[in-house]
């Protein structure tokens, strides 16, 4: 006889469902997941399926799907997606974001996309948003406004990219009695002095939350006596359930590889003459429109902040963003020092080949949120 209510686990899936799935409006495939995972329920098979994860097996597929996702794998990446609503319980009353990416690193327009569909989906609208280029009499107005700041997330806390670095100690030290919250966040410090220097800065103020995105941030910042941190995944994983890809139709791996400072050391192995990087990304129109929405942030900080520049930059971040969904959407195997590289693959359901940065961000990464994460593999350069 059929259950009169489904077990705990098919209602989290339906809960995932109506999360993701519906925003996006995909109302057939809502449908479709939704009988699947009810007939599984009634053959009792759900608890056979958590069992067996430990083993990192393809239990149930969706046939047809465009994704090379399984239950299992939905599973553990909305798991990830909602540890990230936690950070929306500490902003108090009206906020502005501040530093949104105007380049393009196409990781952190992920993570600027990822915080705008988390904002959306709990409603909840920031009376601004900035980039460190076009901070002006608009956005000073709206500083004075609200009560929470919130700061983007990424791997720009430290002396490795000063500019962000400075602009945050600068709002900390203009703001003490705002509450200031840091989205997640790798750290890194080349020079002891202007850690000390930093973090000076930050224990003055009397509100101040940083989110760090791995342990190694962490225990920097605990060593300096920093209060009020807290340990989360990076804003990208927001997006699960919002990019689609079709299946992969090519064997042949995909490098994606740095070719910056944080590029560090790489096997001989897994160097490519063929190897990409974002900035491959920007041609044609995607190139265009980059280079628009770069000249309304300009012009919008001279005007006072009257022109709709984040709604502009958040269309180009779109398309950049599809443009990389689009380069690795053929590939089955996806080979990278980039952690969006990783987090992005690992949306799609690609297997990913993970090496590490110049400072260790994305083994510490790896370690802390994605070990159980099927597909993903870290080379360890012993």
């Amino acid at each position: 006889t059929t259950p009169k209510a489904v077990i705990p686990e098919a209602r989290f899936y339906d809960e995932i469902i109506e999360r993701n799935l519906i925003i996006s409006g995909l109302y057939v495939e809502r449908e479709r997941l939704r009988a699947d995972l009810k007939r599984v329920s009634r053959l009792h098979l759900l608890p056979l399926v958590n069992a067996l994860a430990s083993f990192r097996r393809r239990i149930v597929s969706y046939e047809g799907d465009e994704r090379s996702h399984t239950i299992l794998d939905d599973h553990l990446m909305a798991r990830l997606s909602q540890k990230l609503d936690v950070i929306l319980k500490l902003i108090k009353g009206d906020f502005v974001y501040l530093d949104y990416p105007v380049y393009g690193n196409v990781g952190d327009l992920m993570i600027w996309a990822g915080t705008c569909a988390l904002f959306e989906r709990h409603r909840r609208k920031p009376l601004g948003q900035y980039s460190r280029q076009n901070i002006g009499k608009g956005a000073r107005k709206n500083l004075e406004k609200c009560q929470t700041i919130c700061f983007g997330g990424g791997g720009n806390f430290g002396d490795l990219w000063p500019d962000h670095q400075k602009l945050r100690e600068e709002v900390i030290a203009a703001y003490p009695n705002k509450r200031i919250i840091v989205f997640p966040q790798s750290v890194h410090f080349g020079s002891k002095d202007v850690l000390q220097k930093s973090c000076e800065i930050m224990k003055r103020h009397p509100d101040l939350h940083i989110f760090v995105r791995d342990r190694n941030s962490l225990a920097i910042l605990q060593e300096q006596g920093i209060p009020n941190l807290h340990l989360c995944l990076d804003m990208a994983h927001a997006l699960w359930g919002f990019l689609r890809a079709p299946k992969a139709t090519q064997e042949a791996p995909l490098y994606l590889l740095r070719r910056d400072k944080e590029e560090g050391h790489l096997p001989a192995s897994a160097r490519r003459s063929n190897s990409i990087d974002w900035d491959n990304l920007f041609e044609g129109p995607t190139a265009v429109a980059y280079e628009f929405g770069r000249h309304v942030i300009w012009r919008d900080a001279g005007c006072g902040n009257a022109l709709p520049a984040s709604a502009v930059w958040a269309f180009v971040s779109r398309m950049i963003i599809r443009r990389a969904v689009s380069l690795f959407a053929p590939h089955s195997t996806i080979v990278t020092n980039r952690l969006h590289g990783v987090i992005l693959a690992a949306l799609l359901g690609r297997k990913v080949i993970a090496y590490d940065n110049s400072y260790g961000k994305i083994s510490s990464y790896i370690d802390c949120w994605l070990r159980d994460v099927p597909n993903v593999e870290f080379f360890r350069d012993l």
